[in-house]
């Protein structure tokens, strides 16, 4: 008889309790409120959900349906009203400071447009006339800046060919949310690096959020999970691992032992946004490390993928991989933020700031692709 009484007020406290003490789980809290609003649930049954159960007669409702209806209404616009002079009174404004977020030391152009690039089906390209290209998915996008500073140092310019959760792996394809075209991309793309073989195009950096097509929940607990497939129905199905290797490695040799390649091993990934973690901890009374992960959780979530990384850059000898773990992570813990403000635009992609932290530490490597010819 309490269920729905009982679910009506279990979900808002729950959340409520959530909110209030974010970046720390409790299980005794989410019980402590579940509890309350089962307690709740028995004046909300005898008082409410059964009074409103007798005015379901039917002599009722039609001599007073349309007054019942205004009063919903009007009593909603109250409380809305309440709601929000409340939320703007100075009562409710938490006094809290305003988040650094920090800003590269080196100035950030963005996209280019040129004449030298096509018009790809499925790909918006970032570029001038490039030497370099850098093909992934969203992790590609997020390395704009890099392809700026590392092409303005080597005195040329990158191509940035990025897609939205479709990784650079030939003959495979991703079944989530949208229509699965990750394959048909990577060919599209693939032919004009190839058509470049003779031309501008000398070296590729591959980068992706490689973690996230192991179908193992990331940290911030997204329901809906990416799954990597063969396009070709009649190969063998296998697992994440043996796909992403077989699919990497068909890159690798398609891409010919002419190229300098640089593969961006996966960034850390975070429980919360990092600006929001930040303001919320600080609401809360909580420290600021508090939005921090604990390294060795890192480290299982990406071990696989960077097993995988790792034996097919070491078999091919113009083949470079870069891991960032350490960049944004000590002996014990990952952090999306630092002394110079927040490195992550939410839980999984880098900011400017973050970008330059990544470029320093490994500017020979990014540097290196643009030399040409191993």
């Amino acid at each position: 008889m309490l269920s729905y009484s009982w679910y009506l007020w279990h979900w808002p406290l729950t959340a409520l309790g959530r909110t209030l003490f974010f970046g720390q789980g409790s299980l005794w809290r989410d019980i402590s409120a579940t509890t309350i609003a089962l307690v709740l649930s028995v004046p909300t049954y005898l008082f409410i959900e059964q009074p409103m159960k007798r005015l379901r007669r039917p002599e009722i409702m039609r001599r007073y349906s349309g007054r019942i209806v205004l009063g919903g209404i009007a009593g909603s616009a109250v409380f809305a009203i309440v709601a929000l002079v409340l939320g703007r009174s100075p009562l409710f404004v938490p006094r809290v400071q305003a988040i650094e977020l920090g800003t590269p030391s080196r100035s950030v152009s963005g996209c280019q447009t040129g004449n030298a690039i096509p018009k790809f089906r499925h790909v918006q390209p970032c570029t001038g006339a490039p030497k370099v290209a850098i093909w992934g998915d969203s992790h590609a996008l997020m390395l704009v800046p890099i392809a700026g500073w590392a092409a303005e140092t080597a005195g040329a310019a990158a191509v940035v060919l990025g897609k939205t959760s479709c990784p650079p792996l030939l003959g495979v394809e991703v079944d989530f949310f949208v229509t699965r075209t990750c394959a048909a991309s990577n060919d599209e793309l693939l032919q004009w690096l190839q058509e470049q073989q003779a031309h501008s195009i000398t070296g590729v950096v591959l980068v992706a959020r490689w973690s996230l097509y192991s179908g193992r929940e990331p940290p911030s607990g997204d329901l809906e999970l990416p799954r990597l497939l063969w396009r070709d129905n009649n190969r063998y199905p296998g697992g994440y691992a043996e796909i992403l290797e077989r699919g990497l490695t068909d890159t690798l040799t398609a891409l010919s032992p002419s190229r300098r390649i640089l593969i961006v091993a996966p960034v850390p990934e975070f429980q919360h946004p990092a600006a929001d973690c930040l303001k919320r901890a600080q609401i809360a009374g909580y420290p600021r490390e508090s939005c921090a992960l604990d390294r060795r959780r890192v480290e299982q979530r990406r071990s696989e993928a960077v097993a995988v990384l790792n034996r097919a850059a070491a078999a091919f000898p113009n083949v470079r991989l870069i891991d960032p773990l350490d960049v944004f992570c000590n002996s014990n813990t990952c952090s999306p933020f630092g002394p110079t403000g927040v490195f992550y635009l939410d839980t999984d992609h880098l900011n400017p700031l973050g970008a330059e932290l990544l470029y320093r530490r490994f500017e020979r490597d990014f540097l290196w692709v643009f030399e040409g010819e191993k």
